[in-house]
Formats: structure tokens, sequence, C-alpha cells
């Protein structure tokens, strides 16, 4: 047999082995790696559990939780689609604040919340807020950057749709990924 390096960290004597599956030089340090083995594995079970529970939780939130996580996502990366691009509608560049504006609002239109080809452009807060989406002005730039046609389809969508976890974490997940 050849000569091996016991296992346990405080040992690590040299030892020549009974058998070529044995990784310690004494009982004592088979008791220590036995407990420690017994902790890892406790320790990897307990993490998945951990895990598991996390994923249940996640899992009963309400649907306004996954309409919100995937607005912010969604308008995250729009402004940063827009970074260094003024005000969509009045074309300021000084603003208090960045916003994800909406030619179709998202209560009037929720099957066109999350489109951010079509839909979203970043407006200062003023245009945004206080002038209700300067919707007038959007639509004109609208038309003139993706044509008519693209803005009477975004028009005629339907008003309300109805939108599922699984859709809502599709879109979080791609936007977070066009983030990178």
């Amino acid at each position: 047999m050849k000569v091996k390096r016991c296992k346990v960290k405080t040992c690590r004597k040299e030892f020549i082995p009974a058998r070529s599956f044995v990784d310690f030089c004494s009982i004592d340090c088979a008791i220590i790696l036995a407990n420690d083995r017994l902790e890892k594995a406790e320790t990897a079970r307990l993490k998945k559990q951990r895990k598991e529970h996390r994923e249940r939780l996640r899992e009963s939130k309400p649907l306004s939780y996954w309409l919100n996580r995937t607005q912010t996502a969604v308008n995250k990366l729009r402004r940063k689609m827009d970074e260094g691009k003024p005000c969509y509608t009045c074309g300021t560049y000084e603003t208090v604040q960045r916003e994800a504006g909406h030619y179709r609002s998202r209560g009037a239109c929720s099957s066109a919340r999350f489109d951010i080809e079509r839909n979203i452009r970043t407006q200062c807060h003023h245009c945004n807020v206080h002038l209700s989406g300067n919707l007038g002005v959007f639509r004109a730039n609208l038309v003139q950057e993706i044509g008519e046609d693209e803005v009477l389809k975004l028009e005629a969508m339907p008003k309300s749709y109805r939108w599922t976890r699984e859709e809502l974490k599709s879109i979080e997940d791609n936007a977070k990924g066009r983030m990178k």
C-alpha cells in the first residue's frame, strides 16, 4: 500500500492504510471525519430546505407583486436604453428624475404596459407626471420614430390583459438579461 496523508485537517499525519479506501490514520480521526461529513450533509440538506421554502414563498406572492417587479425591471431597462438622450417629449436634459413614460398608460391598456419597443420611452418628471405623459407630442414623436402603422397597431391593442406569473417572470428575466 501507498503512504497516505490523514484527511482530518487537524491531524494530516502520514500513514499506511490497511485498505485502499481508508482516509484516516486512527479511530479518533475516523470519528472526527465522520462527524465532519455528517455536518456537511446536514448543512446541504438545510440549504436545500431553505431554497425550497423561498421558492414556495415566492410562488405564494400575489400577482401584483410580480407585476410591480416586472414593471420595475422593464422601466429600468428603458431608462438604460435611453441613457444620455433627452426627454422624449420636451427634449430637456435637465430633470430631477428620468422616468419611463408610457404612450398607452398602464391602467388604460394593460396589454401594452411592457411593450418596451413601441410603448415606453424615457421622459422627464414634468412631462410624465404633470403633463400626464404629454401625449400629443409623444404620439407625434412615435409616428416619426416607428411609423404610423406601428402606432395604430399599438392603439388597437386590447385594453385589458390578465398576465400570468410565468409570463411576468419571463419578461422580467428577459429585461434583466438585456441589461447585462
